[in-house]
């Protein structure tokens, strides 16, 4: 059964699936996601046999997750082929500057 999106935006425990939904990806990816310890929660079933394991993350870490993807992050450090770009920009806008044709 399918719970309408208007619920699940106050839901704290959805399940893969409703997460996608609500949150976009798949739901293989918040999955993977929690399986990998990257989001809380919890799960229910699979007691050992092979019976299906039914997953429970929680609103907030997947909010949390979200965010840090948003943070503003470090900027990464510029390789030798990238400063030797960006040298070679600078000397032709001055030389540019200098001579204009």
């Amino acid at each position: 059964m399918k719970v309408p999106p208007e619920e699940l935006a106050h839901r704290e425990y959805l399940t893969p699936a409703q997460a996608a939904r609500r949150f976009g990806r798949g739901a293989s990816f918040w999955r993977r996601l929690f399986d990998a310890g990257e989001l809380e929660g919890y799960t229910s079933g699979g007691d050992g046999k092979k019976t299906r394991i039914y997953r429970y993350i929680k609103t907030e870490s997947i909010q949390r997750y979200l965010g840090t993807l948003c943070a503003a992050r470090t900027p990464v450090p510029e390789t030798p082929r990238q400063r030797y770009l960006r040298c070679l920009r600078e000397v032709l806008a001055e030389r540019e500057r200098e001579n204009p044709a």
